[in-house]
């Protein structure tokens, strides 16, 4: 190995270590700002507590694939009843172009 070689390896060693570093200090510092600011946080005043008007026996936690209550949901609805491919509007065109050549 020539004296350039081992320079350039010595560089790209130099610059690794550095970028370790930096990342090492910001692992090990970040936990102790962070510190900081809940300790900042917990000095404040917390805001009073608005009392809850529904007791935990009452409150329910429904999940997105739970039936619905209401009796007359049909979550099909929109589905079912517009005109997804858009014949009804050729209809309504064919309806207008007869009656205008019927008038004609």
């Amino acid at each position: 190995m020539d004296h350039e070689m081992i320079g350039i390896l010595l560089k790209f060693l130099g610059m690794m270590l550095g970028i370790m570093t930096v990342v090492f200090l910001t692992a090990v510092v970040t936990p102790k700002i962070a510190k900081l600011f809940e300790k900042k946080e917990q000095q404040k005043d917390s805001p009073e507590r608005v009392e809850d008007s529904l007791s935990p026996e009452e409150f329910e936690v429904k999940g997105p694939y739970d039936k619905n209550n209401l009796e007359d949901f049909d979550p099909n609805y929109k589905i079912y009843n517009t005109d997804i491919y858009g014949s009804e509007s050729l209809d309504r065109l064919k309806k207008r172009k007869s009656s205008s050549s019927g008038k004609n």
